[in-house]
């Protein structure tokens, strides 16, 4: 990993970025992460508000990052940089920076690899398109396992292509609907909720409220988990037989 020291100041840091050819810092104090200097961070927090390149890098930094173990898959990795607008997540072990990943470094993967899928599942606007991204699953599947792919890793990654394609369902969902009533958090149950899932798995899931609802609450959240069930039907995952669904 390419770091800097927190007092080193932002002029120095974009030095070293601009010399080692990177679009981002580890900031790290006795070995220890503390924070990430990013070009959006240079433009954003320093050339937009006319910040002198004097001040010291803790001043401009992004603390206490988000960071993933060096076991995650990068389907996951992509996921999570997808949902929160990251572009670079550190890589740590037992408090032991390792390195850096980004989204640049996955997005150069092949497109027949499962990290190319998320970007598509949220780039889509419609039921219909996500249909069609969801009809591409089996393809990375035999992809993964002609590469040598443990069961595990397969069930994962069918797993959180499951979750992505969840999640965009809500989001549309509540484009249509308005905003939620209540806090509420969608779960995954069964193989989904174990990160089992494969391609014959049925859906198991639930919605947990904050608070009892009303009625007008109650009819939100009727017609909202209608159409995340409804839409994960048609990407290809039926109906729980036994019913235990939202």
């Amino acid at each position: 990993p390419i770091t800097i020291v927190p007092d080193a100041d932002v002029a120095t840091a974009a030095g070293v970025m601009t010399q080692r050819g990177v679009s981002a810092l580890l900031v790290t104090s006795d070995g220890a992460l503390t924070g990430i200097l990013t070009d959006r961070d240079l433009r954003a927090k320093v050339v937009a508000t006319r910040r002198p390149a004097s001040e010291p890098v803790s001043a401009v930094m992004t603390p206490d990052p988000v960071s993933v173990s060096p076991d995650t898959l990068a389907f996951e990795v992509l996921v999570l940089m997808t949902q929160r607008g990251f572009h670079h997540l550190p890589v740590v072990e037992d408090g032991r920076l390792l390195g850096m990943v980004t989204s640049g470094d996955l997005m150069r993967l092949e497109q027949a690899n499962p990290s190319y899928l998320v970007g598509l599942i949220e780039r889509q606007s419609t039921v219909d398109g996500l249909a069609e991204v969801a009809r591409r699953i089996p393809e990375v599947v035999t992809a993964a396992a002609g590469q040598d792919a443990t069961a595990a890793d397969v069930s994962r990654v069918v797993t959180a292509t499951i979750d992505a394609l969840t999640r965009k369902l809500i989001e549309l969902a509540e484009a249509d609907l308005g905003p939620a009533p209540l806090d509420f958090c969608w779960a995954a149950l069964g193989s989904q909720g174990r990160l089992e899932a494969g391609l014959g798995s049925d859906q198991d899931n639930a919605i947990v409220l904050a608070a009892e609802p009303d009625a007008d609450a109650a009819a939100w959240f009727a017609a909202l988990a209608a159409s995340v069930v409804g839409g994960l039907e048609r990407c290809g995952f039926p109906r729980c037989p036994g019913d235990m669904m939202a």
